[in-house]
């Protein structure tokens, strides 16, 4: 475990570049082991999905900068898997701000005049609170 806290931050570095994890755990020879152990810890765990977060605004960029660019033609269906790939890391990574809305409509009534007529009747009765 020491191992993983003398490079946490190396790999958070390189998470927030947008580096996947797994190619991170990889060049820095730590083991996969890591990511539980990351994942565990609350604070840890925090400060791993902030490096994620930030490593979506990279991917933005990176789209941004693809798309001002046009590839050539032959190379179209690339990039659309690229674009595909970079897109769900992005909702995976920072689902609060890149993932699908969902919005739930309700449009049931309920009526409560029945409750509100039977508390009624117990007011007008008179409740005797016992205890005192």
């Amino acid at each position: 475990m020491k191992e993983f806290e003398q490079k946490f931050e190396s790999v958070l570095s390189l998470v927030a570049k947008a580096e996947p994890v797994h190619k991170v755990l990889k060049d820095l020879r730590i083991s996969e082991d890591f990511i539980a152990w990351c994942l565990n810890d609350p604070q840890r765990k925090e400060m791993y999905e902030q490096a994620q977060a930030i490593g979506t605004e990279v991917l933005a960029y990176q789209m941004l900068e693809m798309s001002s660019n046009p590839p050539d033609p032959e190379q179209l269906a690339f990039y659309k898997v690229k674009t595909d790939v970079l897109k769900f890391l992005m909702k995976s990574w920072n689902a609060k701000r890149y993932g699908d809305k969902q919005q739930l409509e309700v449009t049931n009534q309920i009526d409560i005049s029945d409750a509100m007529a039977a508390a009624q009747a117990r007011l007008t009765k008179g409740i005797t609170i016992e205890g005192d």
